[in-house]
């Protein structure tokens, strides 16, 4: 969580060239506090309504998008199924803080946590190719929880300035090719390797 300093040092980074960048800078680079800073130049469509929401957004990363990881990058079946059925598990919890026809907690706009957990929701096709049979929408047996997630993650990927910002399917396939194989010598591959979540890098 930012302090109003950091939101101080990034705002100066952010806005200073980079020649011009003040020694104390702090880059913001991850990817929570990013959408922090954001958050802190408007007032419109307030991403925060409170600190809760952050809170929140560090434990759904930990539990959706951790998760994810290791469902790539076990090796051993039996492993790969049970983080698989902790991530079906941790989305279906998820998914019971969607506010019916909204957002996270929010009936009106997306929040920070909805931009923190998107991607991962979004990117299970790649489990799907990469670990055959790992089919999300058909794991979540709830038929209720099941049309409340596929509603909400096509109300989020009908926003203008989410689909403007979607990446390539094909291109994230050869990306995650060495995280599928075990074998990315990323931060986030060594902490998996390593036995540890993701969010811990």
């Amino acid at each position: 969580m930012l302090s109003a300093q950091q939101r101080d040092d990034k705002r100066w980074a952010v806005e200073a060239s980079t020649e011009s960048l003040p020694p104390s800078s702090v880059v913001v680079t991850e990817s929570i506090d990013c959408v922090e800073f954001i958050d802190g130049l408007t007032t419109e469509n307030n991403l925060i309504p409170d600190e809760s929401y952050v809170t929140d957004a560090h434990r759904w990363n930990r539990e959706v998008s951790s998760v994810f990881y290791k469902v790539l990058m076990k090796q051993d079946a039996e492993e790969q199924r049970e983080a698989f059925a902790t991530f079906v598990s941790n989305v279906e919890k998820f998914t019971n803080f969607i506010e019916t026809g909204g957002f996270y907690r929010n009936l009106d706009h997306p929040t920070i946590v909805d931009f923190t957990i998107l991607p991962w929701l979004i990117r299970t096709g790649i489990i799907e190719h990469y670990r055959p049979g790992f089919i999300l929408s058909s794991s979540i047996k709830n038929p209720d929880i099941c049309k409340e997630f596929e509603a909400y993650k096509k109300r989020m990927l009908d926003l203008p300035y989410v689909r403007a910002t979607l990446a390539d399917t094909q291109k994230l396939l050869g990306v995650y090719k060495r995280y599928a194989r075990g074998t990315a010598n990323s931060k986030v591959g060594e902490a998996v390797r390593a036995g540890k979540d993701a969010h811990e890098i």
